[in-house]
């Protein structure tokens, strides 16, 4: 078997001994502080800014454009901020906003606008709340009350204040309207 690389004919052990050679280059790189693979364009920085040695950031940039940054947001040496770009724009990121080790968040983004939020409010590995956003702004959310799959509410908004909820308990739906900040008005049962 034969490839043609830049005009010349290479065998196969001679590319494969290119890309391991580059693949050592960029893991030396990578513990030596070099960071960086020429071959894919791929270069990430590792910055550790308490002193510790762990990374408490790392970027990951392909061709130049953002591609990844993780960070480790309380110092504990566990990431807990993961996003994902996609030719440089915000593309999704998860996030672990109790420091447990356990990620709880995670955000869709359209544009570069937050789309979804999905979240675990709970702790129990299952979203409970999902929200949905037009244009960055909130459209309305699920909200999961108990273990069971019948008993949630939605928050629906307008302008990004909450409009009006939704609550569906036991397959009985109640409807209560909010006033002109978002607060529930209990005089309309």
């Amino acid at each position: 078997m034969r490839f043609t690389l830049n005009y010349r004919i290479i065998n196969k052990w001679h590319l494969l001994s290119v890309i391991v050679s580059c693949a050592i280059g960029c893991a030396v790189g990578f513990i030596c502080g070099k960071r960086s693979c020429p071959l894919y364009g791929i270069r990430t920085l590792a910055e550790d800014e308490d002193g510790d040695g762990k990374p408490d950031s790392v970027t990951v940039l392909s061709n130049g454009l953002l591609h990844t940054l993780t960070l480790d947001r309380n110092r504990d040496g566990r990431f807990d901020f993961r996003s994902d770009f996609v030719n440089g724009k915000a593309g999704k990121s998860e996030s672990d906003n109790n420091f447990d080790g356990v990620f709880d968040e995670w955000i869709d983004y359209y544009q570069e606008l937050p789309a979804v939020i999905k979240t675990d409010a709970d702790g129990d590995g299952r979203v409970d709340i999902f929200s949905f956003l037009t244009n960055g702004v909130m459209s309305y959310s699920i909200i999961r009350m108990t273990k069971g799959e019948k008993d949630f509410f939605t928050e629906y908004y307008k302008d990004g204040i909450r409009s009006k909820v939704v609550i569906m308990r036991n397959g009985i739906e109640r409807v209560l309207n909010c006033g002109r900040y978002g607060q529930i008005e209990l005089g309309d049962e």
